[in-house]
């Protein structure tokens, strides 16, 4: 499994089934070419190099491929990566093997998304909330949906995963500030403010890509547009007034979710609140990704963020 080369010794060799994505062929010192490209189990992901027919190799072997490699372990920028020796299409394989995917069942998350949810008591935003919940489509998508490619909850269902811790811990501040927001509009905007990663990504069997509107248009502004959309299925139920609000205090929570490096910065206690817990929990999430990369005193460097991190053993 891919964990395990994380601290695994120089030399050491390794083999095994794996997806491959981000596959290039790359120059050396002006002449000579090598295949780069990730290595991909249900545990993680893992970089790696191939030297021998590599311009060969890179006219067979494309994205989302699973493959056999037999190779040795070897150190490149503070990090462990895979020198191939041998590559072949792989014959044999279980997918689910392959993808990484969230420890919890989706479908367990999904329920326990909605005990909370259905506590709203503001009609107008449970009637959205219905809507949501009432289209299969959506939930479809939303419960296998990854939450991002390169940074937090990268993998199949993480934003489900995801957005259900930042809509627990909203509501067990609830229970110590009672009186302090609007908490149906905070659990509201806990659901959406993540939305647009729906459109935002695309998940193969395998890979997770950014689309064109991710990249272009970025989750936030997609999650906006989203929500405007919604709620044309429940405008003819709700005062005018007060879908005026919905839409300036549910969209700036969208808006402004990334915080300081949102196009928008928060301005209401709900706006705050769900930028500082989605904060919080990506971090977190992220953190523990260098769990199984740790040196032997529990140190480890993240060219990310630029500094070392200890995660003890």
């Amino acid at each position: 499994m891919v964990k395990d080369f994380y601290t695994m010794k120089a030399d050491e060799p390794v083999e095994g089934t794996f997806a491959v994505s981000n596959v290039f062929l790359r120059t050396f010192s002006g002449s000579s070419t090598f295949l780069a490209l990730n290595l991909q189990d249900k545990t993680g992901i893992i970089p790696a190099v191939l030297w021998e027919g590599a311009e060969k190799v890179s006219k067979v072997i494309k994205d989302g491929y699973i493959v056999f490699i037999k190779g040795k372990i070897s150190f490149y920028h503070q990090k462990n990566q895979v020198n191939i020796e041998k590559i072949r299409i792989a014959e044999d394989y279980i997918i689910d093997d392959l993808v990484p995917s969230s420890q919890f069942d989706p479908n367990d998350m999904w329920a326990e998304f909605c005990g909370i949810m259905d506590e709203m008591v503001d009609e107008d935003l449970k009637a959205i909330w219905m809507s949501y919940k009432n289209d299969d489509e959506f939930v479809s998508g939303f419960i296998i949906a990854p939450g991002g490619k390169g940074t937090h909850h990268t993998y199949r269902a993480g934003l489900l995963e995801h957005t259900l811790s930042v809509l627990k811990i909203v509501k067990a501040y609830k229970q110590i500030y009672p009186v302090v927001m609007k908490w149906d509009m905070a659990y509201m905007g806990a659901f959406v403010h993540d939305i647009g990663k729906l459109r935002a990504y695309h998940q193969n069997q395998i890979t997770i890509s950014k689309t064109n509107n991710g990249r272009l248009h970025e989750h936030s502004a997609l999650g906006y547009h989203m929500f405007l959309s919604r709620l044309a299925d429940v405008v003819e139920s709700i005062d005018i007034e007060k879908m005026k609000m919905i839409i300036e205090d549910i969209g700036h929570i969208i808006l402004s979710h990334h915080g300081k490096f949102a196009p928008v910065k928060p301005m209401t206690a709900e706006a705050r609140l769900i930028a500082e817990l989605d904060l919080i929990d990506a971090d977190l999430n992220y953190f523990y990704k260098f769990e199984d990369k740790v040196d032997d005193d529990g140190w480890y460097f993240d060219h990310l963020n630029d500094q070392f991190f200890l995660i003890r053993k």
